[in-house]
């Protein structure tokens, strides 16, 4: 791989290192990396505690310092999951993210688990090299038209003619590598087939040193035509694609004592020409319980494309509506979306059901009042519309309402139906150049969180409780919302305002958040409320893209209303710096991240009330060289890092942690990869002179895959891989509890082995078989297990 990509990201990723232990222990199965296409590989290790199935597992991912998270979803292979996500859009820039879990039940939990309020990964991105450093096209130019049987490619490269190693040089017309079909010379090559077929072509050009490392890579695309003339361009003529999958997975977890069998299958379907497209897409999985949030997924879609990207859109089934960060954005609802883009004028709508109603437990006891054991859930409907002016090039300004409310026939047995209904405008305003960009939004919301048996209380009834309400008030207030003695009166407000600079290799931005711990919208019930604060980025590029400085400020303080006991207020100040040196030298990349949490409360005067005052320092560094030694690519990767918490109160919690991995990864002159690795960490747990643990993590792992080509024909192949990974959990806790010095050793072994078959066909599709193995001695015994057998195909 490229060392003008590859970039190890936060150095959180050993063994144990920044396990997220809520309902999911989750840790990196390996160092997440970026390729040279800037695609960022993640494969987690995953461990479900809770009783409730993992639904969906999702990477969200923004540019640094931005507002908004876009996601996409892991894959799970036994007690792993992994993604590939492409991040080409953010090249040149420091791109955050997270791991999010929603479970069956509808719930959720992040990883790392302050995420994204606090702490986030990240991973730094190269600026693509392009052909004004160093790579002439001469034929066929960008944009050409040519006949299918006189194309001659010839690129000359005089820049690099003592540097480019030709053995090594990469030439892909569309997804074919014709590179053995390529003629090099001291400073250009050619490459003449007899023809190609007719249509528009990518070509992209790699050109590589001695040691492996990318020089330089271009990429451009050309059409070919027969010599009977240019295709004529057809309206009508449809391209249909899709895949199917299915899965079945076994689990023997403790000894099978815990065993469940899941099975799941999909299907995409999606059509297109140039004024009309279309798709669906279905899930099915043995876990869909009418007791539970839905698991099955039910979509379909329709748009009829306009001029100039303009469009028209309808979807139905379950969607994931965009009208407003604050209001409606990214939230599961089934029911039906519909968008129409013009540019001058845009309109977005939304209405269905975000969850679904689940009896609870209860009586009428024998006085004829409903007792409620276990409350269910209430079926939840939202309905959302959001106009707007502008294509958001230049300019935008929109205005959104949502309105959300439980239906409260929908159970018998539940408690406190809740109802808002909230209104937002927002403004986007950008120059040309995007050098400047000024953004903000301002939203309103109205809370009932107990609408009881959802009719509005008559007003002579408020009055005779001592509600003072005008008439005319409160005739809007019932259009609005349902009026009872529990509606929050005065709605609640939330805000933020945004600027961005763009100049000079520089990207400056400053951002205000405020949002009232009365702010609702049962659109968005994952907002982060009662909160205020300041956050201020700056990414600069430097030397030809080869040095990234990425520095931010944040600070943030709840309690808006001044009600709670204290005000606990947040600051993070971070700095991270990444090299991509020219030549065959080593990357870096070196963080620091300082996080401070304050309550304000002094024990001494007030020893009754909690007091919160900690200050975290977090210190990574990571390097990755990629060398050549006897005719082998080889990467070796180093990754340090130091985390340590002090507490400043009498309880004196204190937490420090260091940890080390070491990754070695080998390309043989055969379709052979290897993988070896080592990870080390040592943490120390106290709590003033009353209690303190030691815990060491230590592992080792090694790996291979190999891969076949035209195994029974031309079109299949086939890739086994092996890989394990064995270590030691040591825990030393001591107790001085009651004047008695009481300690005690908790000490395992872990070892993990994962053994998978890949059979691919160009046309029959693949088939996958996937074992995973963890045994564990000492302490700890016990094994699990999961196989896992899966089809794929595309069309």
């Amino acid at each position: 791989m490229s060392r003008w990509v590859w970039m190890m990201c936060l150095a959180l990723v050993c063994w144990g290192s920044l396990q997220a232990r809520g309902r999911v222990e989750m840790d990196f199965a390996a160092t997440p990396y970026v390729d040279d296409n800037l695609n960022l590989h993640i494969e987690l290790d995953v461990l479900n505690q809770f009783r409730y199935p993992i639904h969906e597992m999702r990477v969200y991912y923004r540019d640094f310092g931005a507002s908004r998270f876009e996601s996409h979803p892991l894959r799970p292979e036994g007690f792993r999951y992994l993604a590939s996500v492409d991040l080409s859009e953010f090249q040149g820039s420091v791109v955050e993210y997270f791991i999010g879990v929603e479970f069956a039940d509808g719930s959720r939990q992040q990883f790392p688990e302050d995420a994204p309020e606090s702490r986030l990964f990240s991973a730094a991105l190269n600026q693509e090299i392009e052909s004004g450093d160093g790579i002439v096209v001469i034929s066929p130019e960008p944009g050409e038209e040519i006949f299918t049987d006189e194309f001659i490619l010839t690129v000359s490269f005089f820049q690099y003619a003592s540097q480019v190693d030709l053995e090594r040089t990469k030439l892909f017309l569309n997804t074919w590598d014709v590179s053995r079909y390529v003629k090099g010379y001291s400073d250009f090559l050619t490459f003449s087939p007899r023809r190609v077929p007719p249509g528009r072509h990518t070509i992209r050009l790699e050109l590589y040193d001695r040691s492996g490392g990318l020089l330089t890579r271009k990429e451009w695309q050309f059409t070919a035509v027969l010599r009977r003339g240019p295709t004529p361009k057809s309206s009508v003529g449809m391209n249909i694609n899709g895949n199917f999958f299915a899965e079945v997975r076994r689990e023997e977890l403790v000894d099978g004592t815990l065993s469940e069998t899941y099975s799941k299958s999909g299907f995409r379907l999606r059509g297109s020409n140039r004024n009309v497209s279309f798709g669906t897409r279905l899930f099915f999985s043995n876990q869909e319980n009418r007791q539970a949030q839905p698991i099955n997924r039910y979509t379909a879609w329709l748009q009829w494309n306009f001029w100039n990207n303009r469009f028209l859109r309808i979807n139905g089934g379950d969607t994931y509506p965009q009208l407003n960060p604050y209001l409606l954005q990214n939230v599961f609802l089934r029911g039906i979306y519909g968008q129409m883009y013009l540019k001058f004028l845009n309109l977005d709508f939304a209405k269905g059901i975000t969850r679904r109603d689940i009896e609870g437990v209860g009586r009428v006891d024998s006085t004829g009042i409903l007792q409620v054991n276990s409350p269910g859930t209430f079926r939840r409907e939202v309905s959302g519309l959001r106009t707007s002016i502008g294509g958001r090039k230049n300019f935008q300004w929109g205005l959104t309402y949502v309105k959300g409310r439980d239906d409260v026939k929908s159970i018998q047995y539940g408690r406190n139906p809740e109802e808002t209904a909230a209104a937002g405008t927002d403004i986007y305003i950008a120059t040309d150049n995007n050098h400047l960009i000024l953004e903000g939004s301002f939203n309103l919301s109205a809370y009932n969180p107990n609408i009881l048996d959802g009719k509005d209380e008559p007003l002579d009834s408020l009055q005779k409780i001592g509600v003072d309400i005008d008439p005319d008030l409160y005739d809007l207030a019932t259009s609005i919302i349902t009026v009872n003695q529990y509606l929050i009166v005065i709605p609640a407000k939330a805000y933020e305002g945004r600027m961005r600079l763009n100049f000079l290799n520089n990207s400056f931005s400053v951002m205000y958040k405020y949002v009232q711990d009365e702010f609702r919208s049962l659109a968005q019930p994952f907002l982060l409320r009662d909160s205020k604060g300041l956050t201020i980025t700056d990414n600069l590029r430097l030397f030809r893209n080869q040095l990234f400085l990425n520095l931010r400020y944040q600070e943030y303080e709840n309690n808006l209303s001044e009600i709670k006991p204290a005000t606990i207020k947040n600051r993070t100040m971070a700095l991270n710096i990444s090299y991509f040196p020219v030549g065959n030298l080593p990357s870096l990349m070196f963080g620091f991240n300082n996080y401070n949490r304050n309550n304000g409360i002094d024990e001494s005067s007030d020893p009754l009330r909690f007091a919160e005052d900690n200050n975290t320092n977090t210190i990574n560094f990571s390097t990755s060289y990629a060398f050549v030694a006897s005719g082998l690519n080889n990467r070796l990767s180093l990754n340090l890092l130091s985390y340590n918490r002090e507490d400043r109160t009498d309880a004196q919690i204190d937490n420090l942690s260091n940890t080390f991995s070491f990754i070695l990864q080998t390309r043989y002159k055969v379709p052979l990869m290897t993988r070896l690795e080592f990870n080390f960490q040592q943490t120390d747990n106290t709590s003033g002179s009353i209690s303190s643990n030691e815990l060491s993590l230590n592992s080792f792992g090694l790996g291979a895959e190999y891969r076949l080509g035209k195994v029974f024909n031309r079109e299949d192949k086939m890739v086994f891989s092996l890989n394990g990974r064995f270590g030691s959990v040591n825990s030393t806790a001591t107790s001085n509890a009651g004047g008695l010095n009481n300690t005690t050793e908790f000490n395992y072994k872990r070892s993990y082995l994962n053994g998978r078959l890949i059979y691919s066909h160009a046309r029959l599709g693949r088939i996958s078989l996937n074992g995973d193995l963890i045994l564990y001695s000492g302490d700890r015994s016990f094994n699990d297990s999961i196989l896992t057998a899966r089809y794929d195909i595309t069309f």
